[in-house]
């Protein structure tokens, strides 16, 4: 017997059946194959179907399309329902009415609504991912909303009149974040569902196969019986009644059949798809594998933009109430942290400033190591550099009179503590050399090196081995020029030294005790001397010389010796001393601060 063209659909659906594990190009021709094979039997297939080569208009002023009755009501008689639209182009539009400037609108309501860029092939089976995947939406105003709602949604909010909204009662995720593990996962996880559907569609195409297969030799069996009853002209007027019964016989055939083709090139193609993914999902994995060692070091271009001449992050409410609950907050966590105000040109603009106005400001360094649950330890690491051509540090109290900002007064209790191992103050230049000034000025200063109260921090005792110096080429202590003078200079301590490599002198109005070039001279107005005193080496007294008692080994008298009790010779008074001790210190003022 000649083959017939139900062959020949066997065997391209054999063809078909062996290209399930090929590239998207091979399974897409042999679909083409399938469908024009299909479409010669067109007419056979069950159901009703429309179709014309140039266009089909439905026109009505009200239309519902779905497995509804006469009123539009899904019916109840079946519990499926399921309208598919499938076109290359499809423009879903709603029109103003005519004459009107507005009012058109589209509607899509659902428990669940997704919106997928892929191609679905023309069977509508695939899931091909494109270059040209995108998602575009374009209005003037567009409204994001999220309700924390159960079984009714109230009115939204009005829309914006240009702009977008985005709005949700529990969180919103904004995400340029590329993966490694977790993408490694998602794969093995997408992989192992394909994985487990593909034995099941084998059987299910090898079942769906013979199906074919079996309606294909029902089939041939029918025409073969029915060309020998019409062999002859008298077999066929006497088989008339068989002939009939034949062909609705074939009729029937021909309608299982082409449900038959319908199901097995739908298992056919799932298949093939399934395979495909897998293919595509390994080569994925392989893309991965080979970023995965270097993804924490090296960039992923990832990024989110966010720009707006106004830019506000504010934590409140729904009701616009500000967030005041210890949840409240507004984080930033990163490797590098950049805020600048910088121009197109990477330099500072003019007017640029930053401003944090807070309670509480609290900047750290410390690195967090949790041993337990009750045990941390926050050890401080790293740096803080701040660099800056004028740097002020205040607790001052601030009023605006008549528009302009200006200093109140100094805030009560105010104070600035640094607690560290290590303090430098450096006013040094790049070649070491210092330059400019270093000022402390307050009512009470102290520069100490004490032990303190661990917990008031107050003093408690000097620091054992502690050392302090104050050293520079010249220096000056207890007044800076001549009007300015402390009322009261004390130098304490259990060992007190004063050492000059040329001259030290004290000063108090015309006294004056100068040490200078290996002598020590007092001079005054009037000089006392107390206690028991005792003078080594040779005492020269240039004036008069008055004394209570004086025990003296040897007297000698080179001009005259006089008594009250004894007298010898005359007595000539010595003339009167003319030793002056002259300052060689002068009074210098301190240099003004630059």
């Amino acid at each position: 017997m000649a083959d017939t063209i139900f062959q020949e659909l066997k065997k391209t659906l054999d063809d078909f059946s062996n290209c399930v594990e090929k590239d998207i190009e091979e399974i897409r021709q042999q679909k083409a194959a399938i469908q024009s094979m299909k479409l010669e039997m067109e007419s056979l297939a069950a159901g009703r179907f429309i179709t014309d080569s140039q266009r089909i208009v439905i026109s009505a002023p009200e239309i519902i399309i779905g497995n509804v009755d006469r009123d539009g009501v899904l019916r109840g008689d079946s519990p499926y329902s399921h309208v598919v639209i499938r076109s290359n182009t499809i423009d879903i539009e709603g029109a103003s009415p005519v004459g009107a400037t507005s009012g058109g609108s589209i509607t899509q309501r659902a428990s669940r609504i997704s919106t997928i860029a892929v191609d679905p092939g023309a069977d509508g089976l695939e899931n091909y991912v494109g270059l040209d995947s995108s998602i575009i939406q374009q209005a003037r105003s567009i409204s994001i909303m999220s309700n924390d709602a159960q079984d009714v949604f109230t009115m939204p909010d009005a829309v914006p009149v240009a702009g977008v909204a985005i709005h949700s009662d529990s969180s919103v995720d904004i995400n340029a974040v590329p993966s490694v593990e977790g993408r490694l996962n998602d794969i093995e996880g997408a992989k192992k569902s394909l994985s487990d559907a593909v034995s099941p569609l084998k059987s299910e195409m090898s079942e769906k196969k013979k199906a074919v297969e079996n309606l294909i030799d029902a089939m041939e069996k029918c025409i073969n019986d029915q060309e020998g009853l019409t062999d002859d002209q008298w077999i066929c007027t006497t088989s008339i009644a068989d002939i009939y019964e034949k062909n609705a016989q074939l009729d029937g055939l021909k309608q299982s059949f082409c449900m038959a083709v319908a199901e097995y090139s739908d298992v056919v193609f799932r298949l093939a798809e399934a395979n495909r993914q897998i293919k595509a999902l390994d080569e994925a994995k392989g893309a991965v594998d080979k970023i995965k060692g270097d993804f924490k070091t090296k960039t992923t271009f990832a990024e989110v933009s966010i720009s707006g001449e106004t830019i506000n992050l504010t934590s409140r409410d729904g009701d616009g109430n500000l967030r005041t609950n210890d949840e409240a907050a507004i984080n930033l966590q990163a490797q590098t942290v950049n805020v600048t105000s910088l121009d197109g040109k990477g330099a500072l603009m003019e007017k640029g400033s930053f401003t944090l106005n807070t309670k509480t400001i609290n900047i750290s360094t410390a690195d967090t190591k949790k041993k337990d649950e009750k045990n941390i330890e926050n050890p401080a690491v790293g740096d803080i550099n701040v660099v800056s051509k004028n740097i002020n540090v205040a607790a001052v109290d601030m009023e605006t009179k008549d528009g302009k900002s200006e200093l109140k007064e100094l805030t009560k209790d105010g104070k600035l503590a640094v607690r560290i191992e290590n303090v430098d103050v450096l006013a040094a230049d790049k070649e070491g050399k210092s330059t400019g000034s270093v000022s402390v000025n307050a009512k009470a200063v102290e520069i100490k090196s004490m032990d303190v109260d661990k917990d008031k921090l107050t003093d408690k005792q000097l620091a054992a081995g502690s050392t302090m110096v104050m050293v520079s080429e010249k220096m000056w202590q207890g007044g800076k020029d001549s009007k300015t003078k402390s009322k009261q200079y004390q130098i304490t301590g259990e060992n007190v030294a004063v050492i000059a490599k040329t001259t030290a002198e004290v000063q108090q109005d015309k006294s004056i005790v100068q040490l200078d070039g290996g002598n020590l001279s007092i001079g005054g107005s009037k000089t006392a001397l107390f206690g028991e005193t005792t003078v080594n080496g040779k005492a020269e007294f240039k004036a008069d010389l008055k004394a209570g008692k004086a025990t003296i080994d040897n007297v000698e008298a080179k001009s005259s010796f006089k008594s009250t009790n004894i007298s010898d010779g005359i007595a000539v008074p010595a003339p009167p001393s003319t030793a002056n001790l002259t300052a060689k210190l002068k009074e210098e003022e301190a240099p003004k601060k630059q």
